[in-house]
């Protein structure tokens, strides 16, 4: 085991909102039953933001990045959808994570590439922790967000996400994917 070039250096949770779907689940709701606990199979609408926090100098032997995700898990569809699985609980969470990677992580891959896909992936695991305390004490039990990867952000990557235009100003990428339902 060898400690990763990349770190997850600090990380917020900027909102937790979780509550009963009482419209989808009103009798197991009103009994407090306990559902099943894996998203796995629901619609997750997700926002990942990316961005550079320092730039490069021979000073600083590290970059700084700052890796968000909001995610929104509203058991809505759009016209003309087929149904998903139906979450037990409505979520809204936005977790935001700086990244520190040395400059000698370069030679794995393009240091943007390890910020941006590993650090949503440190970022995801932390809000899957989260999402499972917070409903570990609600009526309808613990649920857990199934486990993902990013490799579809990775600039080499076929593009599936819309990327958004970047802020003139900064060097941040927003990737868009929306009502991504994970696979069962």
């Amino acid at each position: 085991m060898r400690t990763s070039p990349v770190q997850l250096i600090h990380l917020t949770f900027e909102r937790v909102c979780v509550e009963v779907d009482r419209r989808h689940f009103p009798a197991a709701a009103a009994e407090g039953k306990a559902l099943p606990t894996s998203l796995l199979g629901v619609a997750l609408n997700t926002v990942v933001e990316f961005a550079r926090l320092n730039g490069a100098t021979e000073s600083s032997s590290t970059e700084l990045f700052r890796v968000s995700i909001e995610l929104k898990v509203d058991n809505e569809t759009a016209a003309g959808d087929e149904p998903s699985k139906y979450s037990p609980y409505l979520v809204k969470m936005l977790a935001v994570g700086i990244v520190e990677i040395p400059h000698a992580a370069s030679e794995l891959a393009p240091i943007e590439d390890l910020a941006l896909v590993n650090g949503a992936s440190l970022v995801w695991s932390s809000m899957r922790e989260q999402l499972a305390t917070v409903t570990g004490r609600m009526p309808l039990g613990s649920v857990q967000l199934p486990s993902v990867h990013f490799q579809d952000l990775r600039s080499d990557a076929p593009k599936k996400v819309k990327q958004l235009p970047d802020a003139p100003a900064t060097a941040s990428k927003k990737m868009r994917a929306t009502k991504t339902a994970a696979t069962k």
